[in-house]
Parts: structure tokens; sequence; C-alpha cells
């Protein structure tokens, strides 16, 4: 703080401002304050005469406040001591009533005491002899053969006896010290024991016989009698004692083989022996646990049913409230010694992992049969399915049985498949090159290939894959009864197919020697065939067993099962490729003599070539020395793929020869008796009623070239019914059609689409691309429509005709694509 600082300063310091007042040497400034101090005093005290000058009459008015409230103060002072002395002359006043009170307090809580126990002294004498009568009334019903009746009134004894025990056991057990009561306790507690026999021997019964009726009745004794939990729980530790105790005893592994031993004869020796006394004392410990589990689950419905008529709470809860105790839990304990037990089988035991598919059928029908006894374990029981010791407990037992089954099964599908693949990699020509030879290379000059003699290269070629698919069926047969394991077994089948498939496929020839066809079959050909024929008859015999075999189910996840299908349907994708390979150089060898069938001419003419018998003769040898590699096994895939091969053969000769030009009645003449030669030539390849369209239009088409311009309008101008030439001819497609009128046109100059154009290059375009044959049938219509507008320059009558019937065709066809 500052030397100068005002007095009236809200932060002055009088020690600070003394102390830098009187410091040595400053009598100057002493004096200075001093003056200064004496003038703000005087100015302080002329300050306080104005304010109190100023507020006279407030401070008047306070200053009387003040003394009345001296004056009440004393009145109120003068008051309590009166109070006082008021109050001490009547405490003297009721000394003696107040003592008599306390006096007469105590005496009436004695007597209350008194007429309390009194009061439960009589009642639990009147319990006692109400137990007496309902107990001797139970014995007389007994004894008239009543036992329901009897047994109806075994809950209405328990809760009285349980009444009387716990009126003798209020204030400490007070009223056994009474001799009235003291005399009758023995009786009591022989009372308790006889109902509490009573209730087990009842719920023993009634589980044993599936009596809910019974099992209720019992249940409720136990409530009464406020011993249900402990009851509960000493129920399920002792059928689990027991059952461990039965599942070590069965399933001990010197006591079986010493059984087997002691059965055993020369004719039968322990071996056999071992494996029907192994499956039926393990079918005993399980059913022993199902029968637990059942017994339980008895228990759990009446548990669940059953309510306290008072608190409405069910009895379930409150044993697990009490008791804590988890119903599915209790079951699952004694699988504990089965646990212990069937590992130590397994190893001792080598014939169980043979016989593992009757252990999975056991012990998933063992599993299916303790979860469905609990059907009705809801609400405060745990849920079956939820419980996680099924499967866990499943896996622990048989998981490493089941893994050295499966790997057994898949070691013998290897071994099958091996010898497959062995007899594909013999056959597989060692120099690929020099494969491309015929199958029957000439020994010398004079050596032929004959039929017989190729169809027998062709059989001794074949793989045999039976034994493989035979190993299959036998794996899945053997599992049939247990689902889940055969789906197991299809992921080991697929690994195996599909090694199989892909060391196949490393050995599968490609090049011009397998797609290129020639007079006979080339050995590159041959091991083609063989390998696509083992890849397609694998699925087909394969696919075969999987729906005759396969188990249904809706909880069985079929995954598996597709996956294997998939990986059969991937080989025989592949074996019809290299089917397909062939058969496409098969097409190109015949077509050729087809694509020959038309010669260019001047002014867009077409002239014919027939060609008819080269494609025969092509035909018959492709028969005999190139398609025997396929046709004497009947797959359905050689069958379809020959069948879209000859109705490409028959659409491609049918567009061709509706080029023809001139069209004169020796061209029709010839060409009908063509068209007849090859429907023959290509019956011979598949029956003709398989081609379909095909084989429509070409009846069509022969029909077309039979009629003149006359009978062509008589059939399609006719505006009555259609005859039946007007119904085959609409069999003709619109190109095809309109193409073949084009052609009876002599003073057309031709199609303006295959103009620069080779007629099969334009043929092939029509029938791969629609819209390149919709583009070329509008050509072609705007051709004969711009003839049928133009003066006649020929006949007269025939091009009225032609162009009415053309009009006629091309309406009926607009009609039909508006529908």
């Amino acid at each position: 703080m500052s030397y100068n600082t005002s007095f009236n300063d809200e932060n002055f310091d009088p020690e600070l401002y003394l102390q830098n007042t009187l410091k040595p040497g400053s009598a100057q400034s002493y004096e200075a304050e001093r003056a200064r101090l004496k003038e703000q005093t005087t100015t302080l005290d002329k300050r306080l005469h104005k304010e109190v000058a100023d507020n006279f009459p407030k401070l008047k008015e306070q200053v009387q406040t003040v003394q009345d409230l001296h004056q009440r103060v004393d009145v109120l002072q003068a008051s309590a001591a009166s109070l006082k002395q008021s109050v001490s002359r009547t405490r003297q006043h009721l000394a003696v009533p107040y003592a008599q009170v306390q006096h007469k307090v105590a005496e009436l809580e004695n007597i209350w005491e008194t007429a309390d126990v009194l009061r439960k002294l009589s009642r639990c004498l009147s319990l006692l002899s109400k137990a007496r009568e309902q107990q001797a009334a139970q014995e007389k019903a007994l004894q008239q053969d009543r036992a329901s009746a009897a047994t109806l009134d075994l809950p209405k004894e328990a809760k009285t006896l349980r009444e009387v025990e716990l009126a003798m056991q209020e204030n400490d057990g007070y009223l056994q010290g009474v001799d009235v009561v003291q005399r009758e306790v023995d009786w009591l507690k022989s009372s308790i024991e006889k109902a509490r026999h009573r209730a087990h021997e009842l719920l023993k019964h009634g589980l044993a016989g599936s009596n809910q009726a019974e099992i209720r009745t019992a249940l409720q004794a136990y409530y009464n009698m406020d011993i249900l939990p402990k009851v509960a729980q000493k129920l399920f530790s002792d059928h689990g004692h027991e059952l461990r105790k039965l599942v070590t005893r069965e399933l001990d592994v010197q006591a079986i083989y010493s059984a087997a031993q002691a059965s055993a004869t020369p004719e039968e020796p322990v071996e056999h022996k071992i494996v029907p006394l192994l499956f039926s004392r393990l079918e005993e410990a399980l059913k022993a646990i199902v029968a637990h589990a059942s017994k339980l689950a008895q228990l759990v419905r009446v548990l669940n049913k059953t309510r306290d008529p008072v608190t409405q709470d069910i009895f379930i809860s409150h044993v697990q409230r009490e008791g804590g105790c988890l119903f599915l839990d209790e079951v699952w304990k004694p699988v504990v010694a089965l646990e212990d037990r069937f590992p130590r089988l397994a190893s001792r035991f080598q014939v169980l992992v043979t016989e593992y598919p009757r252990v999975h059928q056991k012990f998933e029908q063992f599993i299916q049969n303790v979860t469905e006894s609990f059907p009705a374990a809801t609400g405060a029981a745990v849920a079956p399915t939820a419980h996680p010791e099924a499967v866990a407990w499943k896996d622990r037992c048989v998981g490493e049985l089941q893994s050295k089954y499966l790997a057994a099964a898949a070691a013998r599908l290897k071994d099958k498949a091996a010898l497959i693949f062995k007899k594909v990699h013999m056959l597989r020509p060692k120099d690929p090159a020099a494969g491309g030879a015929p199958i029957l290379p000439n020994v010398n000059a004079n050596a032929k290939a004959t039929p017989a003699a190729l169809m027998g290269a062709v059989t001794a070629a074949q793989v045999d894959i039976r034994p493989f698919t035979a190993g299959i069926h036998q794996e899945l047969v053997a599992a049939q009864a247990a689902p889940q394991l055969q789906q197991l077994l299809c992921v080991q089948v697929r690994e195996v197919v599909e090694e199989l498939h892909s060391k196949c496929a490393k050995e599968r020839i490609t090049g011009r020697s397998v797609t290129v066809v020639g007079a006979v079959a080339t050995n590159n050909q041959l091991f083609n065939s063989v390998l696509a024929i083992a890849l397609m008859r694998l699925h087909a015999e394969v696919g075969q067993i999987l729906d005759h075999v396969m188990s249904r189910g809706d909880d069985v996840d079929t995954q598996p099962q597709d996956a294997l299908l998939g990986a059969l349907a991937a080989g025989e994708e592949s074996g019809e490729g290299i089917m397909r390979e062939l058969l496409s150089g098969v097409d190109r060898y015949l077509e050729q003599p087809l694509c020959d069938v038309l010669t260019a001419g001047g002014r867009g003419r077409q002239n014919y070539n027939p060609c008819l018998t080269n494609f025969g003769e092509r035909w018959q040898r492709v028969e005999r020395f190139v398609l025997v590699l396929y046709t004497h096994t009947p797959l359905e895939q050689y069958k379809n793929a020959l069948r879209k091969s000859a109705q490409g053969m028959a659409d491609t000769f049918l567009r061709l020869v509706s080029l023809v030009r001139p069209y004169s009645d020796e061209v029709r003449v010839a060409l009908t008796a063509d068209v007849t030669q090859f429907q023959v030539a290509v019956g011979g390849m598949v029956p003709l009623e398989a081609l379909g369209r095909s084989y429509k239009e070409l009846r069509a088409f022969r029909t077309l070239l039979a009629l003149d311009n006359a009978q062509l309008h008589a059939a399609l101008a006719s505006s009555g019914p259609p005859d039946s030439i007007a119904l085959e001819l609409n069999a003709l497609s619109s190109l095809l059609l309109v193409q073949s009128i084009v052609q009876r046109v002599a003073s057309v100059q031709g199609l303006p689409e295959l103009l620069g154009k080779p007629p099969v290059e334009y043929v092939k375009e029509t029938l791969t691309d629609p819209a390149r044959a919709a583009a070329a049938e509008q050509a072609a219509w705007q051709v004969l429509r711009e003839w049928g507008e133009a003066p006649a320059t020929e006949d007269a009558a025939g091009h009225a005709q032609l162009w009415e019937c053309v009009q006629v065709w091309h309406r009926k066809r607009m009609a039909q694509a508006g529908k």
C-alpha cells in the first residue's frame, strides 16, 4: 500500500499505515500525518453529525422499537417462570398414579404373553389332534384298500405335520418344554418320517409309471413340508450316482474282453464275440441314461404345471431359486462317465472304427431321445436345444473315432480312384505327336482298319469306373442310418473326385490331332474319348447313387452333398467339352460337301451342284470309324450332342439349297431327290423325329419344291381353312420361305444381302445371328415387293399369282408376329 493511502479506502491497513508513518527519521512526515489525521477526524465528525441530523426521525423510530422489544422479552420471561412452577406442581401430583400405571402395564404384558403361550399351546394341540385324525383316516383307507383316497390326503397330512413342527419351533422351541407337548414329540417325528417315506414311494412309483398325478401329489407333499428343493437335488444326485456306476460297469474294457473270452468257441473266436457284446453293453448304458432323462422330464413337466395355491409361484421356480438346479445339467452329469470310458473302448477295440456308422447312429439317436424328453421343459428350465454340452460331449466321445473312420473311408476311395487314373495314364499315348496316327496303323501295305477291329480296340481301351462308384455306394449305404455322417462322407468323396478330375485334366490331349476328323479316328481321339466317357459316366452313376442312397430330412445340412454334385457336374462339363471337340470336327468334315452344293454363276445365279452322294459316304465312314468312340456307350450327353449336330447340318443344307438359281423344273426334281437322300443320310445319324423343327422344315421344303406357282398360290392364298399342304408349309421359317420364293422369280438379280459374300458365310451368319437373319428377311421381302409392284415382264398370270401368294403369306406372318 502507498504512503498516501486514504483513510476511507476499503483496502486500508492500519498496521501498514503506522509502520510507514513511524519510521525513524521521519518526524516531518509524522507531523504531517498527524495533521492530516486530525483533519480527517474532524471531517468524520462533521459527516456523522450530518448523517444523524439527516436521519433523526428514522433513528428515533428504531430506538423506540428496541425499547418495545425489551418490554416484550421481560413479559415472556415472567410467563416462562410461572409455567415452570406449574409443571413442577403437576409432576408432584402425577408421580404416584404414573408409577401405578407402569405396574399395571407390566402385569398386562405378562398376562398377554401367558395368553399367547396358551393360544399357541392350544393351536399346537389342535393341530396334533387334526394330524392324528388325518393319519387314522389314511390308515383306515389303506385297510379298506382305498389307496387312491389315502394318496390324495397325503399333502394335507404333510401340511398339518409341518404346521405342528413350526408351532413347536416358535419361541426357540419353548413349547417343547411343556409336558403335554413333549409327550407328542416322538410321535410327531415318527409321523413326519412316515409321511416323507410315503411321498418318496409315491414319487418313485409315479416316475416309474409316468403317472403325473402321483408325481404331482408327492411333490405337493414335499412342498408342504418345505423340503421340495432338497428332495429334488437328492433325487438327481441319487440317479446320477447310480447311472455312473452302471456306465462304469457296462463299459469296463476288461469286463467286456473277459465276457467275450468266456463265450468264445472255436467256431466263433473272441474277435467275433467282441462286436455284438460291445454294442449290447453300449446300448444298455445309453438306454439307462435315456430312461433317467425321461424320468427327469416327467418331473420337469409336473414342476412346470404345479403352482403354490397362495403365491401362485411355479414349483420349478421355487426349486431353482432355493436349490440352483438346472435339470439338463443333471441329465448330462452321468454322461461324464461315458465320456471317460468310451475313448478307452475305441483305443482298445479297433473294430469300432469300421463299425463307426453304427456308433454314430446310436449316439445321434441317444442325443435326440434325451433332448426330445424335454419338450415341455420351458420357462425356468433350460431349453434342451440350447444346452451346450450335447454336441461338445458327442465330439469328445466319438470325435477322434469319427476322424479315423472318415480318413479310412477316404483312403479306400483314393485307392480305387488311383486305379482309374493308373488306367488313364497307361492309355495315354507316350508321344502325343505320334498319337495323331489312326488307331489301327497299317502293319503292312495290305492291312486295313475294319469296324470290328476298331470296336475291339475301343472296347479294350475303356476305363472301368465301377469299382470306384461301388466303393462310394458302399460307404454311403453303410452310413445310411446316420444322415449327418453321410454328409461328412460326401465331403471326402468330393475331395477324392476333385483330385481325380485334376489329375485327368492334366492328361487330356489338345491340338489338331484331336480336333481334325479324318477317315479313321486317331489314337489321341481314342484316348480323349475314353477320358470323356469316364468323366460323364462318373457324374451319372454317382448322381444315381446319391438319389437312391442319401437320407432326407429337414434338419440335415445338404451343403456337402450339393458341393459333391457341383464337383461331379464340373467333371461332366469337362467330359462334354472333350466330346464336343470331336463332334465339332465331325461337323466340319460332314459339312464340307454341303458347302459345295452351290457354284457361283452370272447375274446372281447359284447353280446347284449335287453332292449328297459324297455326304452319305462321309457319314458312313465317320459313323463306322470315328463316332464308334462314343456309340458303344449309351450316354445321353452324346445323343443330345449328335442330335444338335444333325440339326445344324439340316439347317445349313436347307438354307443353302433355298438359294439355288435358276429355279427350273430339272433343278426342282434334282433338289427333291437330294433332299430325300439327305433325310435318309441324317436319319442314319439320329431318329428324324428327334430333330424337331429341323425335320419339319425338311419335309415342308420338300413339299415346297414339288409345288409350282399355281399350286403354291392355291395352298397359301386360299381364304378357307388351311389344307394339309398349307399346314405343312407353316413349319418353314420366314427367311427360308421368302428366299425360296425369291429364287422362283427369274427376273430378280438375286438377294442383295448375298452379293459379295460366299453363300456358306451368308448362311452361317443368318443361323447364328437373329438380327442378321431379320435383316436378310427384310431385304428379301423388299426385293419381292419391288418385283411385285413393277410391271410384269413375264407370264402375267404367273406374276399375279406369285405376287398375291407373297402378299397373303406376308400378312399371315405379320399376324403371327403380332400375336
